[in-house]
């Protein structure tokens, strides 16, 4: 390091992204608990060369939580199966991943009936995306 010239730019470095993180805190953060206003996602599938970019709202109008099935079955709804009412009476429908499909967000096979936000403040990256693959279970087994 040169005596002034690396330690200012080291400096400058640290400075950038403390702000970069503390900017994303600052629009991921709760205010009383309330539930995020709408959670950025991206879905990668093998079927599509591009990938699908959304916002999703955490919560229905009637303050039901949203689910993984419930943005899969909206946004890409031959991946999921609807199979009833779920048990939990704060989520309205149950889902099961379609044949041959698997859905997985940080590489994890995420149960379809996890709320979106729980998935977003613990599995976002960090642009605070969600990234969700969708892949085809027999390309993964050859």
């Amino acid at each position: 390091l040169h005596a002034t010239g690396g330690f200012c730019r080291l400096k400058k470095q640290w400075y950038q992204r403390r702000v970069r993180g503390s900017i994303n805190h600052r629009l991921m953060e709760h205010i009383d608990n309330a539930p995020y206003r709408c959670i950025p996602f991206r879905i990668y599938t093998d079927m599509h060369e591009r990938y699908i970019q959304r916002l999703f709202k955490p919560m229905t109008e009637d303050d039901k939580l949203t689910t993984l099935g419930q943005l899969m079955k909206q946004f890409l709804p031959d991946s999921v199966v609807e199979v009833g009412d779920s048990d939990d009476p704060d989520i309205l429908k149950s889902y099961e991943v379609a044949a041959g499909k698997r859905i997985k967000i940080q590489g994890i096979e995420t149960p379809l009936n996890t709320p979106i936000q729980w998935l977003s403040e613990h599995l976002s990256h960090a642009d605070n995306f969600l990234y969700i693959v969708v892949s085809d279970f027999e390309q993964l087994a050859t």
